[in-house]
């Protein structure tokens, strides 16, 4: 690979960057690539946008591949983790297989080190990522319902209204966010100004969607924001009144097709998935690849460590289980001692615990030559939680 400069990407090098990120990531249709053209065109914008945190290879002149590193804050709890997200790993198809793409994830992993991220993100291809250490965290779920059912969605009479959202809703829309994911076992971090930036932008041959549900009183009760009315929208909605309003609306915008599939991002036990069932017929998609999908990496994973160390040692008291916990980091990964028990695990089979991404059967089937005393206290203190992230914090 002496051929390949690897170095920090430039606004010269933009233009060729954006080229070759919206072919690759397009849906091959000329919209779909109109679409992603101007979201990697515009993307230098975002407030959280560093061109010393985007890495480019360069060969013979020519950029044929990039990564860039999204700084941001996750949270469990109370505790905030700061991670580096890799976001937008492509090379150019006539130099794929010359292993570009995996000398861009190392410098990058270099690059969060010295940084100070902690943790690292991404959603990756099937059995790539593993080789550098990611492991696979938390699936995607989507509900979806065709236009015809919801269009039997009864009006309820509430006098709720569903408009175009504006500029000034944004404050309520970021409220509406925190106020149902800080309730939730993980989340990202959204600041104005980055709400602001993710919504949908005006797009060319096609058209974003940005809808609000407003009470009777004015009060915001629920969104929908996505590129379009079908396609994996966020959603939000606080009580059932505001997800029937957001799903006539949606079955409103393909009246004349009755069949199309309507897909809103959202977990199977949020508010608006819930309720959305007891209006009409739903079905739920969870979707991750093997050893690929959301993945992740400790950066620094004895600071990991310190950080939800107090948090896990309250796990622990609240179960009421018998002696103390204690969690360390070692060369071979992360050592757990709970009670009379002493457990090493591998760093990416503790994040999978972390995230509740592990079923009791599989804690099981990992550890079949340990005592069942300290898997069942494994179960206990990391039970499998529903999670995913919110579909405007992708990256």
């Amino acid at each position: 690979m002496s051929d390949l400069a690897i170095r920090a990407c430039t606004p010269d090098d933009w233009p060729a960057v954006s080229e070759l990120g919206a072919r690759t990531f397009s849906d091959g249709s000329e919209v779909g690539y109109q679409r992603s053209l101007i979201g990697w065109r515009r993307l230098p914008q975002s407030p959280d946008f560093d061109w010393t945190d985007v890495y480019i290879g360069v060969v013979d002149g020519q950029v044929v591949a990039h990564v860039r590193v999204v700084d941001a804050v996750l949270r469990l709890g109370q505790v905030a983790l700061r991670f580096g997200g890799l976001s937008g790993v492509v090379t150019h198809p006539d130099y794929r297989g010359r292993g570009y793409a995996a000398a861009l994830v190392r410098a990058c992993i270099r690059a969060m080190e010295d940084a100070g991220q902690v943790l690292s993100l991404l959603d990756g291809i099937p059995r790539f990522y593993g080789q550098f250490g990611y492991a696979s965290v938390w699936p995607n779920y989507t509900l979806s319902f065709t236009a015809g059912e919801a269009a039997n969605v009864p009006d309820d009479g509430s006098g709720y209204v569903v408009r175009p959202g504006s500029e000034a809703d944004l404050p309520a829309l970021l409220a509406l966010y925190n106020a149902q994911w800080q309730a939730r076992p993980w989340f990202v971090e959204r600041s104005l100004d980055a709400l602001r930036f993710r919504l949908p932008p005006p797009l060319a041959g096609d058209q974003p969607y940005f809808v609000v549900v407003e009470d009777a009183a004015g009060s915001l009760r629920g969104y929908s924001t996505g590129y379009r009315a079908d396609d994996r929208s966020e959603v939000l909605a606080t009580d059932p009144a505001a997800v029937s309003a957001l799903m006539r609306h949606a079955a409103a915008a393909y009246a004349e097709d009755p069949a199309h599939e309507i897909k809103w991002l959202v977990a199977p036990d949020e508010p608006a998935a819930y309720y959305a069932g007891r209006f009409c017929k739903v079905g739920y998609h969870r979707w991750y690849s093997p050893n690929g999908g959301w993945m992740a990496r400790m950066i620094d994973a004895q600071a990991t460590i310190d950080r939800v160390r107090p948090l896990l040692v309250a796990w622990w008291e609240a179960l009421g289980a018998p002696g103390e916990l204690d969690v360390t980091h070692c060369i071979e990964g992360v050592r757990l001692r709970l009670a009379s028990n002493t457990l090493t695990v591998p760093q990416g089979r503790f994040l999978q615990l972390l995230f509740g991404f592990l079923t009791p059967r599989e804690i099981d089937e990992t550890l079949t030559d340990r005592d069942i005393e300290l898997r069942d206290h494994l179960k206990r203190l990391f039970p499998p939680v529903t999670n995913q992230l919110a579909g405007l914090d992708w990256f």
